[in-house]
C-alpha cells in the first residue's frame, strides 16, 4: 500500500513531465528550421532573389483609381519569404516609410492617392530573418486629376485695367505715346485657388529662368527692369485648384 507522500510526489512529478512536454512542443512548433551563418559549415543561409520587379509606372486617374503592383521572388534552403511594402517621397528604395499591413508579394493602388506622383518598393525577407533581405525596384504611381464633365476648373480674368477684358494683345510703350505704360492683370476670387504663380519669360518665349510673383494681380510695367529688352514677351499665370492645374499664358510687347 503506497503511503500518501508517495502519491503526492508522484502526482508532482507527472505535473512537472505534462509541463516540460507541452514546452517542448511549443519550443519545436515556434522554432524556425531556417539555416544562418552560425550553423554547421555545409549549411548555407538562404539567398532571396527577385525573379520579376514590380511594374515601374502604373497611371490612374483620380477618382477612379484601381489596379495593384506585385513583385515575385524566390529563396533557396526551402526558407519561407515574407513581404513589406515601402512609400517613399523620391524615386528611390533607400529610406521609405512602411506602409501597415502590406504585407503580401501584392500590393493593391490606394484609392485615395492625390493627385502628383507617389513611389513604392517592396522589401523582400525571410520570416526567420536568416537571409539578407532585397528591395524590390521603385514602382511609381502618377495620378492625374479627372477632367471629365464637372471636375475642370475655368479661370476667369476679371480684368486688365486700362486694357480691354479678355484681350491680349497687350502693349507697352515707355514714353506713354499711343499705349498705356503699364497694365495690371487681376484673377477673380483668387481664394479659390490652393496656389497662384505669375511668371515672366525675357523676350521671345518662356522659359525656366523667370520672375515669379503670387498675388492675386500681376503689374505690367514698361520701365521695369525686370522685362527690360525691347520686345515680346511672357506672362504667365498658373493657379491650382481641387488637384486640377489651369495655366494661361499672356503675351505682350514693350515697345519705345
Amino acid at each position: 500500500m503506497k503511503s500518501k507522500s508517495t502519491g503526492y510526489i508522484n502526482r508532482v512529478q507527472k505535473v512537472y513531465f505534462a509541463g516540460f512536454l507541452l514546452f517542448f512542443i511549443c519550443f519545436t512548433l515556434s522554432s524556425c528550421d531556417e539555416p544562418d551563418n552560425n550553423d554547421l559549415p555545409n549549411s548555407a543561409a538562404p539567398v532571396i532573389t527577385i525573379s520579376q520587379q514590380p511594374a515601374a509606372l502604373t497611371n490612374v486617374t483620380a477618382g477612379n483609381i484601381s489596379g495593384s503592383k506585385m513583385v515575385t521572388a524566390t529563396v533557396t534552403e526551402n526558407a519561407s519569404l515574407s513581404y513589406q511594402w515601402y512609400s517613399n517621397t523620391v524615386n528611390s528604395n533607400e529610406g521609405g516609410a512602411p506602409l501597415a499591413g502590406r504585407t503580401n508579394a501584392q500590393k493593391d493602388i490606394s484609392a485615395d492617392l492625390t493627385v502628383g506622383t507617389h513611389y513604392f518598393f517592396c522589401e523582400v525577407s525571410t520570416v526567420c530573418g536568416t537571409a539578407n533581405s532585397v528591395r524590390s525596384n521603385v514602382a511609381a504611381v502618377v495620378v492625374s486629376a479627372n477632367n471629365a464633365a464637372g471636375a475642370s476648373i475655368t479661370l476667369i480674368i476679371e480684368q486688365i485695367v486700362n486694357h480691354a477684358p479678355m484681350n491680349y494683345d497687350i502693349t507697352l510703350s515707355r514714353t506713354g505715346t499711343g499705349y498705356p505704360a503699364a497694365y495690371t492683370v487681376n484673377i477673380n476670387n483668387p481664394s479659390d485657388y490652393e496656389s497662384i504663380l505669375w511668371e515672366i519669360a525675357g523676350v521671345g518665349a518662356y522659359s525656366d529662368q523667370t520672375i515669379t510673383g503670387t498675388a492675386s494681380s500681376f503689374d505690367l510695367e514698361a520701365a521695369n527692369i525686370r522685362y527690360n529688352s525691347l520686345g515680346g514677351h511672357l506672362l504667365r499665370l498658373t493657379v491650382f485648384r481641387n488637384g486640377n492645374k489651369y495655366q494661361r499664358d499672356f503675351p505682350f510687347t514693350i515697345v519705345q
